[in-house]
């Protein structure tokens, strides 16, 4: 008999939604960043990125998810998280 430790082996919800989304890496990192933190300015300093930048990849993620403002992808990362996973 073999005891193994059972496990749900399921992206976290940042994984799924870079890949529902098919956001980049670096789109992926800007998005959490922006989501965590509430500022663009404080995400670009966090990433050490300049805040065109983070706006650039933002047009871009809004582009992809349909969103059109931080709150939006704030609601979005919400509805796609799994407190169990997480």
């Amino acid at each position: 008999m073999f005891v193994r430790k059972a496990s749900l082996q399921a992206p976290s919800s940042a994984e799924a939604i870079g890949r529902t989304y098919r956001l980049t890496r670096t789109e992926l990192r800007v998005l959490l960043a922006v989501v965590e933190l509430e500022s663009l300015s404080e995400a670009a300093q966090v990433l050490g990125i300049a805040d065109t930048t983070v706006k650039f990849h933002l047009g871009n993620i809004y582009a992809k998810t349909g969103a059109n403002r931080v709150t939006g992808l704030i609601k979005l990362m919400a509805g796609l998280s799994n407190p169990l996973l997480d």
